[in-house]
C-alpha cells in the first residue's frame, strides 16, 4: 500500500463475499466453506456446492445472521488496519441459476419465507407472481448486506470508495442470481460499479451503455474485461 501510494496509485481491496472456497484448491481445508459447512447455501435439489469449471464452489448463505456478522467483522478489521482507497465486493449474489440448480432453499431461509407469507417456495412455478416474490425475498438479503457494508465504511472510513462487481445483464441478474444491483445504484449504496463485460469488444460497449442507463451520472463505471487473446484484450481496454 505504501509503495503504491508513493507513486499515486490507489489500492482497492477485492473481496469475494459469499463465494468462500472450492474443492480442488490447495487451500480448500482453510476455507470458510470447509470450516463452516452449516453456512453453505443449499440448492433446491439439496446440493451444498456449485459445480463449475474451477471446481465445486462453496457459497455462504446471506440470510444467516451469523454469516453477515462474520463478514462484517472481517471487513471492519481490514478497514481499521489498512490504508485502503477502495473496497470492492465480488460474488455479491447467490450462485447462478443454471443446469437445473437454484440456491437459497435451506431450511432456515424457507422457514423465514413460510413464516412471512404462509407458502412453500418449493411449490412455485418459475415466472409466477409467487416465484417473483421469492426471488425478491432472497435478493433483499444481498441488498441489505451491501447496505450494511456501506454503513460500516461510512462509520470507519468515509473516504473509501465502495465498489461492486455485477452481472451486466440487469434485466436477468435479479432472477438468475438474486442480484438487485439496479437498486444499489438507484439508492446510492455503491460508488463504483464494475460490470463484468466478459466477451467481445462489442459486448463491452453494450454493457457499458446498459450500465450508464441503469446507474445515471453519479456512479463511476469500470468494465471488467476477459482474456480473449492479446489483441482482443487490448481492444477491450
Amino acid at each position: 500500500i505504501e509503495a503504491c501510494h508513493s507513486y499515486g496509485i490507489e489500492i482497492h481491496a477485492w473481496m469475494s463475499v459469499f463465494r468462500v472456497g472450492y474443492q480442488g484448491s490447495s487451500n480448500t481445508k482453510l476455507s470458510v466453506g470447509m470450516k463452516k459447512p452449516e453456512w453453505r447455501q443449499i440448492s433446491k435439489n439439496g446440493l451444498d456446492y456449485v459445480a463449475n469449471a474451477y471446481g465445486d464452489a462453496f457459497f455462504v448463505n446471506p440470510a444467516l445472521p451469523e454469516v453477515r456478522e462474520f463478514l462484517l467483522e472481517t471487513y471492519r478489521y481490514i478497514l481499521e488496519n489498512y490504508d485502503l482507497d477502495g473496497f470492492q465486493l465480488d460474488y455479491i449474489r447467490y450462485p447462478n441459476k443454471a443446469d437445473g440448480e437454484e440456491f437459497g432453499y435451506d431450511e432456515y431461509t424457507l422457514k423465514l419465507y413460510k413464516d412471512k407469507y404462509g407458502k412453500d417456495p418449493k411449490t412455485f412455478t418459475s415466472g409466477s407472481a409467487d416465484y417473483t416474490q421469492w426471488v425478491q425475498f432472497r435478493a433483499d438479503f444481498v441488498t441489505e448486506f451491501v447496505r450494511s457494508v456501506k454503513e460500516l465504511i461510512d462509520e470507519i472510513r468515509p473516504d473509501v470508495y465502495l465498489g461492486a462487481a455485477v452481472a451486466p445483464g440487469y434485466a436477468n441478474s435479479l432472477v438468475n442470481m438474486n442480484q438487485d444491483s439496479v437498486t444499489w445504484l438507484k439508492e446510492g449504496l455503491i460508488d463504483i460499479v464494475f460490470p463484468m463485460a466478459y466477451g467481445t469488444t462489442d459486448a463491452v460497449l453494450r454493457y457499458i451503455e446498459e450500465t450508464v442507463a441503469a446507474a445515471g451520472e453519479d456512479v463511476l463505471i469500470y468494465a471488467g474485461v476477459s482474456d480473449q487473446g492479446a489483441e482482443v484484450f487490448a481492444d477491450q481496454i
